[in-house]
């Protein structure tokens, strides 16, 4: 899993001794081609600097005003270069849990990007941070077996909550074994949501099990 979350998935990189340059060339052309020429920007440069904002709070509630008076640009203007981004593939929403529309678009969403090593290669931070990129990872996973996920918060983080069908499944990110705050967190979720099913605590160690488990379970 270590290797993956340093990586990433995309092919190419993985078989070329150069991995890193395609993988930040990767990151100009989709700016450029599928970005900035599709929102007829002036220039990328506020487009590169907002998605590097977005990637290194990866996993973290994002205030579109504060990415907007970051890079000096409208709310509005954040708000139609996210949505790009997405549409691009360059990264994925993770809106807030709850059955109101009204409650969801009240709350901030998170974002994640499209693939870990794509994000570390972007990232200005130096080092590699193994908790966003298993929390990045593990939302790849979901979001490929069932779609939009969201994330819910209260007095603590569920990092994940699956709704899909009939099935509420709170999940919990975590590299080592899973802490108090975890668990006290989830007597919170389920006082809200009773409902639920069992959460599922996905780490480092567990990663493809835990997934595994989690898609096969009735």
């Amino acid at each position: 899993i270590e290797a993956y979350l340093l990586d990433g998935g995309f092919p190419e990189p993985l078989s070329s001794p150069d991995g890193d340059r395609l993988r930040r060339q990767y990151f100009l052309d989709i700016v450029e081609r599928d970005i900035r020429e599709r929102l007829g920007a002036r220039s990328s440069l506020t487009i590169r600097q907002l998605v590097q904002m977005v990637f290194e709070s990866a996993g973290s509630e994002m205030s579109l005003r504060r990415v907007a008076a970051a890079t000096g640009i409208a709310v509005d203007t954040a708000s139609s270069y996210i949505e790009a981004c997405e549409a691009a593939y360059l990264l994925f929403s993770c809106p807030y849990f709850a059955f109101s529309a009204r409650k969801r678009a009240a709350r901030n969403r998170k974002y994640y990007p499209v693939d870990t090593g794509l994000r570390r290669v972007v990232v200005t931070r130096t080092g590699h941070d193994r908790g966003k990129a298993l929390e990045g990872a593990v939302h790849l996973a979901l979001r490929h077996k069932f779609g939009q996920i969201f994330y819910w918060r209260d007095r603590g983080e569920v990092d994940f909550v699956i709704h899909h069908e009939d099935r509420i499944v709170p999940v919990q990110v975590t590299w080592d074994a899973p802490s108090q705050r975890h668990h006290q967190t989830l007597e919170s979720f389920y006082e809200n949501f009773p409902q639920a099913e069992e959460a599922r605590f996905i780490t480092a160690a567990n990663f493809e099990s835990a997934l595994d488990e989690l898609y096969n379970s009735p």
